[in-house]
């Protein structure tokens, strides 16, 4: 009992030192990540045209840095899930927009993979 008690403890330091020191990191990039979010907004004009590839139920007023058609024929060939990955393609729970993208979870490596080369930023949208 006691050992037990004892390493569970132990467990919950080491975990509670873990998360102490993730906070440290964020705390220390917020400013740039915060920097790189007021750049980004501050690049997109609202005057800019809207651009003639994207589907027309997407909004004038939305960012889109990358649109796919998940209806398509052929999309899931275009589309890698990560093994134990929670990308899926499935019905639009609004029901907007047909098929789209959805996620069951977060993943800190990624679990939705183009098979295409995607580079994409609000300066250079994706095509």
């Amino acid at each position: 009992g006691l050992e037990k008690r004892q390493a569970s403890e132990s467990d919950l330091v080491r975990q509670v030192e873990a998360w102490r020191a993730e906070l440290l990191h964020v705390e220390a990039n917020i400013s740039t990540l915060e920097s790189s979010v007021t750049q980004a907004r501050g690049s997109i004009r609202e005057d800019s045209p809207r651009p003639s590839n994207l589907p027309p139920q997407v909004k004038a007023d939305e960012l889109v840095l990358l649109t796919e058609d998940f209806d398509a024929d052929g999309t899931s060939e275009r589309w890698l899930m990560a093994e134990e990955g929670t990308g899926h393609i499935t019905d639009d729970p609004d029901g907007q927009r047909g098929q789209v993208l959805a996620f069951k979870g977060c993943t800190w490596g990624g679990d939705t993979f183009s098979r295409q080369a995607v580079s994409c930023s609000p300066m250079a949208k994706c095509r």
